[in-house]
């Protein structure tokens, strides 16, 4: 009798551990993340410099990101979850800066590339020609 309730004690640890799995493309982006501010034009470049913004991915599987415009100060414009599918980073919002709450509700994929250490790039999944440059503050 011993030995059976040690293996279910045993299923159920690696069963808690299986479903609390964080992947390894996860763990890397857990951080702060700096992106430049400005309009992506159809090439996906960023045609104006109007300051940046700070995306923050916790390992709870929260963010927020935090606008840093070149003539304002600074301000928390969105918050939600996000979660990696595949090669896709996946934000859903569920709070918007109020001249933004069309965002509320929706989710943005990113497709993930060039993943590094300090930096990665990510191109819009609907639009891969917007592309982000992803440079880690912390």
């Amino acid at each position: 009798m011993q030995c059976v309730v040690r293996a279910l004690v045993i299923v159920a640890v690696l069963a808690s551990t299986a479903c609390n799995h964080v992947s390894t493309t996860e763990t890397k982006l857990i951080g702060d993340w700096s992106i430049p501010r400005g309009n992506v034009n159809d090439n996906g470049v960023i045609d104006t410099n109007t300051g940046f913004d700070i995306n923050t991915l916790k390992a709870d599987h929260t963010f927020s990101q935090t606008s840093h415009p070149t003539q304002a100060p600074p301000a928390r414009v969105l918050s939600g979850t996000w979660l990696v599918e595949g090669d896709q980073l996946v934000m859903k919002f569920t709070w918007a800066h109020p001249t933004m709450q069309d965002m509320v509700g929706q989710e943005f994929r990113l497709v993930i590339s060039d993943l590094q250490p300090n930096k990665f790039m990510s191109a819009n999944a609907q639009n891969e020609k917007q592309k982000f440059v992803w440079t880690r503050v912390k």
